[in-house]
């Protein structure tokens, strides 16, 4: 055996090594990463009304708060108060929420997804209030 066939041998035998040891998608790169599961009930709702919250977060967790954002991406934030300890939820919750006299529209709830490094959006729409 050469130098170059002895050296070539040695790294791969570190390569393999090393992703025993480590993660094989943190090694390479290649990571699907899953989001949280984020849903609102019911999805219509009249003005006034509740919205129910229900989230699965990854393992990394979602935010504690949430914001509540319009079609033109107008938002304000709501904390989800004795549903999550810290600052963020690791485990499955539910909460409910009073919408208020809002506008008739399409809103969307915005979660920070710490997975994803990212906000994770879901949808729901508002009716007139009609007699």
């Amino acid at each position: 055996m050469n130098n170059k066939t002895k050296i070539l041998i040695a790294v791969l035998a570190v390569l393999v090594v090393a992703m025993v040891f480590f993660d094989y998608g943190d090694f390479t790169g290649q990571v699907v990463r899953t989001s949280s599961v984020i849903t609102v009930n019911p999805n219509i709702v009249k003005q006034s009304d509740y919205i129910e919250i229900n989230a699965v977060p990854t393992k990394d967790g979602v935010s504690k708060k949430f914001f509540i954002c319009d079609s033109e991406d107008k938002c304000r934030w709501h904390s989800t108060l004795k549903v999550c300890d810290n600052y963020k939820c690791l485990t499955p919750f539910s909460a409910r929420y009073k919408t208020g006299d809002w506008e008739a529209g399409v809103y969307y709830l915005k979660f920070y997804d710490y997975s994803l490094k990212e906000y994770t959006k879901t949808f729901f729409t508002i009716e007139e209030y009609t007699l």
